[in-house]
């Protein structure tokens, strides 16, 4: 889902993912797409859309990154974040965290599901 991955695995399909607002206006859905082209990596496609409520059926990806957005979310939904996220990924698949001042709260989130 990102185009590192996208350029080192050309047989896979990667979708970025995010809802570009306008707090981020120098990083935006026609950047990534620029940046994917000057690295030619054609097997990409980016949307807008919303992290909690993903517009894809159950189990549709093999991996899922996840980069800088958890500290973005406000507590409360941190939890409905990793619900859609796990909903979307295929079982005993790859879900890939990064931002360490939060895995803690997502660990904590995860143990919940799994103690049932």
């Amino acid at each position: 889902m990102t185009i590192a991955c996208a350029k080192g695995n050309p047989q896979g399909e990667m979708v970025g993912i995010d809802r570009w607002g306008k707090e981020y206006a120098s990083f935006n859905k026609s950047l990534c797409e620029s940046n994917a082209a000057a690295e030619e990596v054609k097997n990409t496609c980016f949307l807008s859309g919303n992290a909690v409520l993903l517009d894809f059926p159950d189990e549709s990806f093999d991996a899922v990154t996840s980069n800088y957005v958890y500290h973005n979310i406000a507590r409360a939904d941190k939890q409905a974040l990793l619900m859609e996220t796990l909903r979307v990924l295929k079982k005993r698949r790859c879900f890939c965290h990064s931002r360490p001042d939060v895995s803690y709260t997502v660990w904590e989130y995860a143990k919940c599901l799994w103690s049932g």
